[in-house]
């Protein structure tokens, strides 16, 4: 009889989508759940951990950028000086660059204050 204990066991393929499907729907509803702050508002980075972890910003109800940082705390600072982050050129970008004193940033040359 041929020795099976170092096999992964057989699990059936309907039932892997059900438990991923049921894991994928928890962590959304948990995501939809959590607080979500203004960013450069006040308190926004005074919610962050100073651990590692992974962050989301959101437009309305649609994440547009997923990020992850060693320190939460020490990225939401970066995510102010656009020499340091590309979210801020790239929102600074889509909001900005029709105006006629756009100058576009980069990480050398970061926007006028």
């Amino acid at each position: 009889m041929k020795d099976t204990s170092d096999e992964p066991p057989f699990i059936d393929i309907d039932i892997q989508k059900l438990w991923f499907g049921k894991l994928i729907e928890s962590i959304e509803k948990h995501l939809l759940d959590i607080p979500r702050y203004q960013i450069y508002s006040r308190e926004w980075k005074t919610f962050a951990p100073d651990h590692a972890g992974v962050y989301f910003v959101w437009e309305d109800d649609t994440v547009i950028y997923v990020g992850e940082s060693a320190n939460i705390q020490k990225r939401m600072s970066d995510l102010q000086r656009t020499r340091n982050h590309t979210l801020r050129r790239k929102i600074g970008k889509e909001l900005f660059s029709k105006h006629e004193l756009y100058s576009e940033a980069s990480s050398k040359d970061g926007y006028h204050d």
